[in-house]
């Protein structure tokens, strides 16, 4: 590989601007069609004169995987038994793994990502009421919501430049799905200095739910075959199922391979 970028820098003497791309290119035809491509353009400055192009392939996958943490603001729903409880933001961590194929025919800068991690989310929820009618009493309602999520984002990105840093955006659609609920509802209900403490298992009827998703970040290319990606994301579940609004915004970093 050495060998094929000193020839090629040789070669290309006249066009230095490529040499930053030739360091981190891979000896392949699509790649190597790709350069030479580039090259003619900036020495003829057109296009013309191309006869055959050797097609690019429709796909060029990476795998990856990532870390990170997501905050969770959640409204209650009527249709959740918390009508009236005021939600806290949940902040817990995310780790998973993630599946990106570029999509060299439409574009060198186009890809689309498959994203799939899991985590546990804490949910603290409280609502203070009162019975008015004799005996008078003040209620009190606490949440206590552990769950085990499994969530996923299906996204179209596009990234800009063609350094090692490059920013990039990217949309799609996401998921969140419960896989373990393990809650509780603590009651209180004070009246005549007599409190009465109780405590219930809170079943959630939250199972899955799928919104939008948006995403912006960074991806610097350590070599040609490794790079690392920070990216700020934010999702809006339209169709949260229990709550009456559920928005999750999140930073992770990963590794591509």
């Amino acid at each position: 590989r050495q060998g094929v970028i000193t020839i090629l820098k040789q070669l290309m003497h006249d066009a230095p601007q490529l040499f930053e791309r030739i360091e981190a290119i891979r000896p392949v035809r699509h790649e190597l069609t790709a350069l030479l491509h580039d090259y003619h353009t900036i020495v003829t400055g057109s296009g013309e004169g191309i006869i055959y192009e050797y097609p690019q392939p429709a796909f060029i996958p990476r795998a990856g995987f990532f870390a990170g943490y997501n905050i969770d603001f959640i409204k209650a729903g009527s249709s959740s038994g918390l009508d009236g409880f005021k939600m806290y933001p949940a902040i817990y961590p995310l780790a998973g793994i993630s599946v990106r194929a570029s999509l060299p025919r439409i574009s060198r800068a186009m890809w689309v990502s498959l994203d799939l991690s899991a985590g546990k989310r804490y949910v603290y929820g409280y609502y203070k009421g009162a019975n008015f009618q004799p005996p008078s009493a003040e209620i009190y309602h606490e949440l206590h919501q552990h769950s085990y999520l499994l969530t996923g984002n299906l996204l179209a990105g596009y990234s800009f430049g063609r350094r090692n840093l490059k920013p990039f955006v990217s949309g799609g659609i996401c998921m969140r799905s419960l896989l373990k609920d393990d809650s509780r509802m603590e009651t209180d209900i004070s009246y005549e200095g007599v409190v009465i403490s109780d405590t219930d298992d809170f079943i959630s009827e939250e199972k899955n739910s799928m919104g939008l998703a948006l995403a912006t970040g960074l991806t610097y290319n350590l070599s040609r075959d490794f790079s690392i990606t920070a990216a700020i994301n934010y999702s809006e579940l339209i169709i949260p199922v229990v709550y009456g609004s559920y928005r999750s915004a999140g930073l992770k970093i990963g590794v591509n391979f």
